[in-house]
């Protein structure tokens, strides 16, 4: 199920430079995790950021991968909404199926069975 996601948050990482917004989707379980270990992020940092976080039981949810729009520096988790218009050029991160099939990407990555697993996009303001 997580096979990939050292790649995934490595190169979506480096990709990421480039945009002022990047949007990873909830269908990735507890994705904020894997960005903060794959990047050694300090610790400090994530105990800054997961302060506002506990809004989510303010909402009732049980989970906080339930509840749109929690960050860890430029990446907010939640819904993908990548079929809103943007403001600003915007990277998407999500499972494959979070997207069209005809949906441009810079990156697929495969399950272990071959399938298309993870899908990195982009999208730019009209």
């Amino acid at each position: 199920m997580f096979a990939g996601m050292r790649e995934l948050v490595d190169r979506s990482v480096s990709i990421s430079r480039e945009f002022p917004v990047v949007r990873v989707g909830r269908s990735i379980s507890e994705p904020h995790i894997f960005f903060a270990f794959y990047q050694a992020l300090d610790p400090r940092q994530y105990q800054q950021a997961s302060r506002n976080w506990l809004v989510f039981e303010d909402k009732g949810l049980k989970f906080l991968d339930q509840y749109d729009g929690y960050s860890l520096g430029k990446f907010r988790f939640g819904d993908l909404k990548n079929s809103e218009p943007v403001s600003q050029p915007t990277l998407y991160i999500g499972r494959a199926e979070d997207f069209p099939s005809d949906y441009p990407y810079y990156f697929r990555l495969d399950s272990l069975n071959g399938q298309p697993e993870y899908q990195v996009s982009r999208r730019d303001p009209s």
